[in-house]
């Protein structure tokens, strides 16, 4: 678990206790976390799988093309 993430989620006043769901998930899959342009992403072997979004209205769980 990053310490730049756990700073991320207690930051966010919208989506936290659904960025920590989908965190635990994420993170039980075997992904690596890291901080990338702002955002929780999350990584295997060094490829980007999937980032995670806050938006206004709803919260993204965005894949990478290819992924």
């Amino acid at each position: 678990m990053s310490t730049e993430v756990d700073a991320y989620i207690e930051r966010s006043k919208r989506w936290p206790t659904e960025m920590t769901a989908l965190r635990s998930v994420l993170l039980d899959s075997g992904l690596s976390e890291e901080i990338k342009w702002g955002k929780p992403c999350y990584s295997h072997e060094g490829a980007n799988i999937v980032i995670i979004q806050e938006m206004k209205d709803f919260l993204a769980l965005m894949f990478f093309k290819g992924a």
